[in-house]
């Protein structure tokens, strides 16, 4: 049985990542969108939920049972602590719920999982990791993507920009780095070729 491979996904927004996610799926990999597993782990009922109740008051839990973010962002987000505190809470849960993706993966004997996470290495996710891909792409080009991907002005794109690290800072940790700054068609095929050296699966295409 050869190994399931476990794969870290990160880079800036607007780089391009996401077109990714078919090559893939071509070379039989299962996907772990950390963004979705950071839902998942606050649906209605679950334990994180129950804990970020205690840590930052009842009145986070709607009467239908579902988060409120915009209220537990009021009260988490503005202190280094507060922030510690949901962050102690979630990434708990959202290794657990992605451990049980790889788990699954590896008993259906999958080449690889995904870890799509723009924070991997902040959340030191890219220690569970077999080997990391960066996806960058020049700034220009990523503003450009922001601005029509979600219907920014320039200044709210560059904001947005602002807030995360440069490419540089992804690159320089990364194992192999994919520079999205051509045609989508050439992203995927640097991609194939990378995918089948990791996954020992050769050129599907």
């Amino acid at each position: 049985m050869s190994k399931t491979v476990v794969i870290g996904l990160t880079g800036p927004t607007g780089a391009g990542k996401s077109v990714l996610r078919p090559v893939f799926e071509e070379y039989g990999c299962r996907f772990a969108d950390c963004d979705h597993l950071a839902r998942a782990a606050v649906e209605p009922g679950a334990p994180a939920l129950v804990k970020l109740a205690d840590a930052f008051g009842s009145d986070i839990i709607r009467a239908d049972g579902s988060l409120d973010r915009a209220l537990l962002a009021q009260r988490a987000f503005p202190t280094p602590e507060g922030r510690a505190t949901l962050n102690g809470i979630v990434h708990p849960a959202v290794f657990d719920l992605l451990e049980d993706i790889i788990s699954k993966a590896e008993g259906e004997n999958a080449a690889g999982v995904v870890i799509d996470a723009p924070l991997l290495f902040e959340s030191k996710l890219d220690r569970r990791c077999d080997t990391v891909i960066a996806v960058i792409a020049p700034e220009e080009m990523r503003l450009e993507r922001i601005m029509e991907r979600d219907g920014l002005s320039e200044d709210a794109a560059r904001l947005r920009m602002s807030a995360q690290h440069d490419s540089a800072f992804y690159s320089g940790q990364a194992d192999h780095t994919l520079v999205n700054d051509g045609s989508i068609d050439s992203l995927l095929d640097s991609a194939r070729h990378l995918l089948s050296k990791i996954t020992g699966k050769g050129d599907l295409l």
